[in-house]
Protein backbone atom coordinates (compact mmCIF):
# COMPACT_ATOMS: atom_id res chain seq x y z
CA UNK A 1 0.00 0.00 0.00
CA UNK A 2 2.36 2.70 -1.03
CA UNK A 3 0.18 4.87 -2.71
CA UNK A 4 -1.86 5.21 0.27
CA UNK A 5 -3.41 8.63 1.11
CA UNK A 6 -2.64 10.18 4.53
CA UNK A 7 -3.59 13.04 6.38
CA UNK A 8 -2.14 15.20 9.21
CA UNK A 9 -4.06 15.24 11.50
CA UNK A 10 -3.66 17.75 14.23
CA UNK A 11 -5.12 18.45 18.32
CA UNK A 12 -3.79 20.80 19.84
CA UNK A 13 -1.61 18.82 21.95
CA UNK A 14 2.47 20.26 22.62
CA UNK A 15 5.36 18.34 22.60
CA UNK A 16 6.17 20.17 26.07
CA UNK A 17 9.63 21.31 25.09
CA UNK A 18 8.71 24.89 24.23
CA UNK A 19 5.94 26.98 25.97
CA UNK A 20 2.54 27.42 24.59
CA UNK A 21 3.15 30.82 23.25
CA UNK A 22 6.01 29.94 21.39
CA UNK A 23 4.22 26.95 20.05
CA UNK A 24 1.80 29.44 18.74
CA UNK A 25 4.27 31.98 17.56
CA UNK A 26 6.16 28.86 15.82
CA UNK A 27 2.87 27.66 13.87
CA UNK A 28 1.54 31.16 12.92
CA UNK A 29 5.13 32.06 10.91
CA UNK A 30 5.09 28.60 9.34
CA UNK A 31 1.54 28.78 8.56
CA UNK A 32 1.62 32.75 8.03
CA UNK A 33 -1.28 32.75 10.08
CA UNK A 34 -3.13 35.61 12.24
CA UNK A 35 -3.75 34.82 16.03
CA UNK A 36 -7.15 34.16 15.20
CA UNK A 37 -6.34 31.63 12.40
CA UNK A 38 -3.66 29.96 15.04
CA UNK A 39 -6.32 30.15 17.83
CA UNK A 40 -8.86 28.00 15.99
CA UNK A 41 -6.15 24.86 15.62
CA UNK A 42 -5.81 24.90 19.19
CA UNK A 43 -9.59 24.13 20.30
CA UNK A 44 -9.24 20.74 20.75
CA UNK A 45 -11.32 19.48 17.69
CA UNK A 46 -8.98 17.32 15.36
CA UNK A 47 -8.24 20.08 12.32
CA UNK A 48 -6.49 18.32 9.16
CA UNK A 49 -2.95 19.97 8.23
CA UNK A 50 -2.78 18.48 5.03
CA UNK A 51 -5.19 15.98 3.22
CA UNK A 52 -4.44 13.10 0.60
CA UNK A 53 -0.70 13.23 1.16
CA UNK A 54 1.65 9.98 0.66
CA UNK A 55 3.70 9.01 3.69
CA UNK A 56 6.78 10.68 3.06
CA UNK A 57 5.31 13.97 2.80
CA UNK A 58 3.15 13.14 6.23
CA UNK A 59 6.37 12.36 7.73
CA UNK A 60 7.56 15.83 6.13
CA UNK A 61 4.71 17.71 7.83
CA UNK A 62 5.06 15.43 10.96
CA UNK A 63 8.53 16.34 11.65
CA UNK A 64 8.91 20.43 10.81
CA UNK A 65 5.38 20.48 13.10
CA UNK A 66 7.20 18.66 15.91
CA UNK A 67 10.16 20.87 15.83
CA UNK A 68 7.73 23.96 15.95
CA UNK A 69 6.33 22.01 19.36
CA UNK A 70 3.48 20.96 18.19
CA UNK A 71 2.07 17.21 17.97
CA UNK A 72 0.31 15.51 15.17
CA UNK A 73 -0.87 12.18 14.05
CA UNK A 74 -1.06 10.37 10.66
CA UNK A 75 -4.34 8.82 9.45
CA UNK A 76 -5.68 7.15 6.76
CA UNK A 77 -7.51 9.66 4.20
CA UNK A 78 -10.13 7.20 4.13
CA UNK A 79 -10.77 6.72 7.44
CA UNK A 80 -10.87 10.52 8.13
CA UNK A 81 -13.52 10.84 5.14
CA UNK A 82 -15.32 8.17 6.39
CA UNK A 83 -15.20 9.17 10.43
CA UNK A 84 -18.26 11.06 11.70
CA UNK A 85 -17.55 13.98 14.25
CA UNK A 86 -17.19 13.78 17.71
CA UNK A 87 -20.93 14.18 19.66
CA UNK A 88 -19.46 17.99 21.01
CA UNK A 89 -17.53 18.95 18.00
CA UNK A 90 -19.60 22.17 16.43
CA UNK A 91 -18.90 22.29 12.53
CA UNK A 92 -19.16 25.68 10.81
CA UNK A 93 -21.60 25.17 8.78
CA UNK A 94 -22.49 26.43 5.49
CA UNK A 95 -24.63 29.32 4.32
CA UNK A 96 -27.62 28.34 2.34
CA UNK A 97 -26.21 29.56 -0.90
CA UNK A 98 -23.13 26.97 -0.52
CA UNK A 99 -25.71 24.34 1.07
CA UNK A 100 -25.66 21.30 -1.97
CA UNK A 101 -28.71 21.02 -4.08
CA UNK A 102 -28.41 17.28 -2.31
CA UNK A 103 -28.17 16.21 1.30
CA UNK A 104 -29.11 17.22 4.43
CA UNK A 105 -27.58 19.83 6.92
CA UNK A 106 -26.05 16.81 8.93
CA UNK A 107 -24.25 15.48 5.53
CA UNK A 108 -22.94 18.79 4.93
CA UNK A 109 -21.07 19.06 8.83
CA UNK A 110 -19.96 14.94 8.25
CA UNK A 111 -17.73 16.48 4.72
CA UNK A 112 -16.63 19.48 6.88
CA UNK A 113 -14.87 17.49 9.44
CA UNK A 114 -11.39 17.38 9.17
CA UNK A 115 -11.39 20.12 6.44
CA UNK A 116 -7.58 21.45 5.30
CA UNK A 117 -6.94 24.81 7.18
CA UNK A 118 -3.50 25.37 5.32
CA UNK A 119 -1.89 24.46 2.68
CA UNK A 120 1.50 24.52 3.45
CA UNK A 121 4.46 23.51 0.87
CA UNK A 122 6.93 22.00 2.60
CA UNK A 123 10.24 21.44 1.09
CA UNK A 124 12.01 17.99 0.16
CA UNK A 125 15.03 18.50 2.01
CA UNK A 126 14.40 19.94 6.18
CA UNK A 127 17.88 18.70 6.98
CA UNK A 128 19.09 22.44 6.77
CA UNK A 129 16.09 23.47 9.38
CA UNK A 130 16.34 23.81 12.93
CA UNK A 131 14.42 25.66 15.95
CA UNK A 132 16.05 28.31 17.70
CA UNK A 133 15.39 27.78 21.82
CA UNK A 134 12.53 29.92 23.42
CA UNK A 135 14.22 33.53 24.16
CA UNK A 136 17.21 33.44 22.09
CA UNK A 137 18.11 36.07 19.77
CA UNK A 138 17.79 35.14 16.20
CA UNK A 139 19.27 38.17 14.68
CA UNK A 140 21.80 40.57 15.94
CA UNK A 141 20.72 43.92 17.15
CA UNK A 142 22.71 46.56 15.10
CA UNK A 143 22.90 49.79 17.67
CA UNK A 144 21.42 52.86 15.14
CA UNK A 145 23.43 56.42 16.17
CA UNK A 146 20.77 59.26 16.12
CA UNK A 147 21.39 61.75 13.90
CA UNK A 148 22.25 65.22 15.73
CA UNK A 149 20.96 67.92 14.63
CA UNK A 150 22.93 71.18 12.80
CA UNK A 151 22.74 73.51 14.78
CA UNK A 152 25.44 76.05 13.76
CA UNK A 153 23.00 78.33 11.80
CA UNK A 154 21.63 79.18 15.60
CA UNK A 155 22.45 81.99 17.95
CA UNK A 156 21.21 83.36 21.15
CA UNK A 157 20.67 86.81 21.89
CA UNK A 158 23.18 88.87 23.26
CA UNK A 159 21.26 91.82 24.64
CA UNK A 160 18.97 91.21 28.37
CA UNK A 161 15.42 91.24 26.91
CA UNK A 162 13.13 87.98 27.66
CA UNK A 163 12.77 85.56 24.53
CA UNK A 164 9.09 86.60 25.55
CA UNK A 165 6.98 89.12 26.87
CA UNK A 166 6.08 88.81 30.48
CA UNK A 167 3.11 88.01 31.40
CA UNK A 168 0.86 88.69 34.54
CA UNK A 169 -0.75 86.22 36.03
CA UNK A 170 -4.21 87.33 37.45
CA UNK A 171 -4.96 86.49 41.51
CA UNK A 172 -7.59 83.60 41.88
CA UNK A 173 -10.52 84.42 43.01
CA UNK A 174 -11.56 81.91 45.58
CA UNK A 175 -14.90 82.11 47.67
CA UNK A 176 -13.76 80.41 50.77
CA UNK A 177 -16.36 81.91 53.00
CA UNK A 178 -18.41 78.70 53.59
CA UNK A 179 -15.31 76.87 55.10
CA UNK A 180 -14.38 77.48 58.78
CA UNK A 181 -11.75 76.19 61.17
CA UNK A 182 -12.54 73.42 64.07
CA UNK A 183 -9.92 73.05 66.73
CA UNK A 184 -8.45 69.18 66.51
CA UNK A 185 -10.05 66.94 68.69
Amino acid sequence: MDTEKLNVIFEGRLTGDLPLEQVKANLAAMFKMNGSQVESLFSGKPIAIKRNVDKQLANKYVTALQKAGAICKIISAEQTNTAAPPQNTQVKEKTPAQQPSSGTQQGASARNYGRDIVNLAVPADLSGLNMAEAGEILVESVEIQPEIPDTSGLSFSTDEKPLAPPTTTPEPKLDISGFSIEPAE
